[in-house]
């Protein structure tokens, strides 16, 4: 497939020097570079929310650190 893409040249030079240091091709560079970021976002999960918990007669937002330290001050 082709696209064309516009870099910015503070990116461009540095790739065009690492590309013939490397003896290959800026395209190759890019897909070398892109496949790790592409495969990760793959394995990412959903953060789950936080929930509240009942912590004995005192309910508890683990969200908030402060409750967790103290909770009967944070009940208050």
């Amino acid at each position: 497939m082709q696209m064309t893409l516009h870099i910015d040249d503070g990116v461009m030079a540095p790739l065009k020097r690492e590309a013939e240091r490397q003896g290959h091709t800026m395209l190759e560079l890019l897909e070398v570079a892109l496949r790790p970021l592409l495969r990760s976002n793959r394995r990412r999960k959903k953060i789950v929310a936080l929930q509240t918990f009942c912590g004995g007669n005192i309910p508890v937002d683990i969200s908030d650190l402060e409750a967790v330290y103290h909770p009967t001050e944070a009940a208050r």
